[in-house]
């Protein structure tokens, strides 16, 4: 079992790590990882020396990626919050008080054009102005933005975080070589990571889905 073997032994297969099988669904693995992953991450597991959960977490992260075609590896890097969007589902994250959940209505038209409010109750949505910039976080507020399908995922995180970046916490840090500050990440609306170089069209969003901005609290100081 994981944590047990020795160092250097004969590498597994991906599904032997995760325990699924060829007939997995993509759901079932991810429920696979994300349950090995609350059980060895180095920050959750008392009972591993830190080198070998650090270890066995590579494993896993490796075997998620061969198995679901992604580049988990690749985007999580240093970037605990990434990590942690994979490995709980969005209402842990709300409850966990190292993280600020918001939710962001898109507000545009099949031609890309801004869809005006269509009055459903429940889907009420406020604009929050730049007078509003500085107040505190408005956590269970339903921001209504406004980006058009085309956008790059990396045009939307630049507009709102010259727009939130006051309020959610993220002036001040450090930032990476596109300009994006560390710490956060947007969710599309089944929950996976919104990769920077990707469309929003690629996602399929569509007027009205709601899609989520996930931002490390522990960051706030840096």
């Amino acid at each position: 079992p994981l944590g047990t073997r020795a160092f250097g032994t004969a590498r597994r297969s991906p599904y032997e790590i995760l325990g699924v099988t060829g007939r997995s669904t993509k759901q079932e693995i991810r429920a696979a990882f994300r349950k090995l992953a609350k059980r060895f991450h180095p920050d959750l597991n008392d009972t591993l020396p830190p080198a070998e959960a650090q270890s066995v977490m590579a494993d896993l992260i490796d075997a998620y990626d061969t198995l679901m075609d992604d580049d988990l590896g690749g985007r999580v890097g240093d970037s605990r919050v990434a990590l942690a969007c994979e490995m709980y589902a969005l209402e842990e994250l709300r409850r966990d008080g190292r993280y600020r959940v918001y939710d962001l209505r898109v507000a545009y038209g099949t031609d890309g054009t801004p869809a005006p409010n269509d009055g459903t109750p429940g889907n009420e949505t406020r604009d929050v102005t730049s007078s509003e910039k500085d107040m505190s976080p408005r956590v269970g507020v339903m921001y209504e933005i406004e980006p058009h399908p085309d956008d790059s995922v990396w045009d939307l995180k630049r507009h709102l975080q010259d727009t939130y970046g006051a309020e959610w916490g993220l002036v001040g840090r450090r930032k990476s070589r596109d300009g994006i500050s560390s710490g956060w990440e947007l969710l599309s609306p089944d929950g996976a990571i919104m990769s920077y170089h990707l469309f929003l069209h690629t996602y399929r969003i569509k007027k009205f889905d709601v899609i989520h901005a996930v931002v490390g609290r522990f960051y706030e100081n840096r």
